[in-house]
């Protein structure tokens, strides 16, 4: 059961090539040029995705699953929970199967919502500017719906290519591989690199994979099922949860501003 998702992530981690004698930059530059032009009228996008989470230092593997949409920089969702828990303890290769930490997080404008979907709650968190250890290691994280994936089908967050060096690394008749590296210190504290796996006729982004730094951890995402400029812009349901954290009052009665809600 896991072959083809394996394929995929290792055809991932491979390292820059030169494409039949065009520079990986410059060939780079020109799918990025076609992938922007191809998605230029793309705002928004949901849909169903896989997850692999390699931790090459304890030598462990989780595989998720769940949905995610994007339809503002401050509006939407990621829900992931845990995928082939039967296989907790097996071994693929010479990793050991743990159950992947389950994720859900909806983005509400001016804050966002930390949901267990387990034990039926949620707390609510204020959207924050700041500086120091606390905000870039875990504070950040709630900035935006594209902090879990900066990268996206349809890629509606189009700023985010530009703070990238992105290379060819593969091609193949079907699809490129691109290898990217932060240029900002802001991504460098998150990500050392990532390849995007992107399908040559429709330019859709496939799957991604994030290196974080220290080059032992790893993340792979697979997308599937995907809408772009979706008609629905429903989040999962909370009926039934109880909020055992609100929002601080100073932040209830904040509305956010056309900015907050439509730019990173």
């Amino acid at each position: 059961m896991y072959a083809i998702a394996d394929a995929v992530a290792f055809l991932l981690a491979i390292t820059p090539a030169l494409c039949g004698g065009e520079s990986p930059s410059s060939r780079a530059d020109q799918i990025i040029a076609e992938w922007k032009n191809a998605t230029r009228d793309v705002k928004s996008v949901r849909g169903s995705v896989e997850v692999i989470h390699y931790d090459e230092s304890f030598r462990s593997i989780s595989y998720g699953h769940g949905s995610f949409a994007y339809f503002q920089p401050r509006d939407g969702f990621w829900q992931l929970s845990s995928q082939y828990k039967s296989a907790r303890g097996s071994k693929v290769g010479s990793f050991r199967v743990e159950e992947y930490s389950s994720t859900h997080f909806q983005w509400k404008g001016h804050y966002v919502r930390d949901i267990d979907d387990g034990g039926k709650s949620y707390s609510e968190w204020p959207i924050v500017e700041g500086q120091g250890w606390l905000f870039d290691h875990f504070l950040k994280w709630f900035q935006s719906v594209s902090s879990i994936s900066p990268f996206l089908p349809g890629m509606p967050n189009k700023a985010v290519v530009d703070t990238w060096k992105i290379e060819v690394s593969d091609e193949s008749a079907t699809h490129v591989w691109l290898h990217g590296v932060p240029k900002t210190d802001d991504e460098k504290k998150h990500y050392s690199s990532c390849d995007l796996y992107i399908k040559k006729d429709s330019l859709a982004l496939e799957a991604v994979q994030y290196t974080m730094p220290g080059d032992r951890e790893r993340r792979v995402f697979m997308f599937k099922e995907v809408e772009l400029n979706p008609a629905s812009q429903e989040m999962p349901d909370l009926s039934g949860y109880k909020c055992t954290d609100p929002l601080p009052k100073e932040y209830q009665a904040r509305q956010p501003s056309p900015e907050a809600s439509k730019s990173e």
